[in-house]
């Protein structure tokens, strides 16, 4: 019986030791278990601060870039006000110098350059193309050649404005002629265009007279004032020529498809009787240029506030994008600060 007392004693015995190894056991799991949340904890953080410095990296990456593209931005608006300074100084001058033909109108006609103003305010009451007087929009490409354009047409016509349809030029006659009471010369062009008509012979072909150019060719102008110039003037076919032609002029004037013609400085009208075939030639000294010695190229005029509008288009466009970018700048600079203060 002692021995059976003393086997179950024993039992006993291990029964408590076991049962506190479990407990023990249990507790270190339970204090296992606290130390692995603190590790889960200290790696969550871990992975916080490092995804917060990956953004940080990329914030300052970007913010980098905005720097340097606003700086290409700066850089690039400089050279677009300089370039726009330019082009200005370049029209300015060709203002000028209109307004020094505009001066000369005024002084010599002075009715003709009221009704010019007068147009410029009501040019909304008319339907088709209309041309100040053509002193002001002929363009002689050289100005040595100015005096032949301009003794070729009569002041008259130089003062005139010119129409694309009769009906507007006879509302504006009624207006400045009966209302205003002034005189003033309109022009309604050919309803066909003359303005490219071809002459009647190649300019290679008299070249060995001397002959080098036609008047046509030595200006610009609108197309209805060349359309005119061409079926009233037949500027087409006028032959310009120098000192060659000049001394061969007896052998030039019997030519049969001659009717004008300008040397260096004489101007040679030559007439054929129908019945004869008699030549009579009259000459005249070629005039100094008075009014369209001044040139200004209305196309270079135009090309030129073309690139100004594309300019300033230019320059908003740089605008808008600096504010954009200054914009994301400062959302950026936010949301870093806002990070910064997340990582401390």
């Amino acid at each position: 019986i002692d021995d059976i007392k003393q086997a179950l004693r024993m039992k006993q015995i291990e029964e408590e030791d076991h049962q506190k190894r479990i407990v023990n056991t249990r507790r270190t799991i339970e204090d296992l278990k606290v130390e692995l949340d603190k590790l889960g904890d200290q790696l969550d953080t871990t992975l916080l601060i490092s995804a917060i410095s990956v953004e940080l990296k990329e914030i300052q990456e970007r913010t980098a870039r905005i720097e340097a593209e606003k700086a290409d931005l700066r850089r690039e608006r400089d050279n677009v006000i300089a370039e726009s300074r330019s082009l200005q100084k370049k029209l300015n001058d060709m203002n000028n110098l209109m307004n020094m033909k505009e001066e000369k109108l005024r002084t010599r006609h002075r009715d003709t350059h009221t009704a010019l103003l007068w147009l410029r305010e009501n040019r909304q009451l008319f339907r088709g193309n209309i041309h100040e007087p053509m002193m002001l929009v002929i363009n002689v490409k050289d100005h040595q050649n100015a005096k032949y354009v301009e003794n070729h047409i009569s002041f008259h016509d130089l003062r005139a404005f010119v129409f694309q349809r009769k009906d507007d030029m006879e509302k504006f006659l009624v207006e400045v002629r009966d209302k205003m009471n002034l005189k003033v010369n309109a022009i309604s062009a050919p309803e066909v265009s003359c303005s490219g008509r071809p002459p009647s012979r190649n300019i290679e072909s008299m070249r060995r007279f001397g002959f080098f150019t036609y008047l046509r060719e030595m200006f610009n102008a609108p197309d209805e004032v060349m359309s005119y110039l061409c079926s009233q003037y037949k500027v087409h076919d006028v032959p310009v020529g120098n000192e060659q032609t000049k001394a061969l002029i007896n052998t030039v004037i019997q030519e049969p498809y001659l009717k004008v013609l300008y040397t260096t400085d004489e101007r040679y009208t030559v007439k054929r009787s129908i019945y004869s075939n008699k030549t009579s030639t009259s000459n005249s000294a070629v005039q100094k240029s008075q009014y369209l010695i001044i040139t200004v190229d209305a196309e270079e005029r135009r090309q030129l506030e073309q690139q100004l509008r594309a300019c300033e288009s230019k320059l908003q466009e740089i605008d808008e994008r600096m504010k954009t970018l200054q914009t994301e700048f400062a959302a950026l600079n936010r949301h870093e600060n806002e990070l910064l203060s997340e990582k401390k």
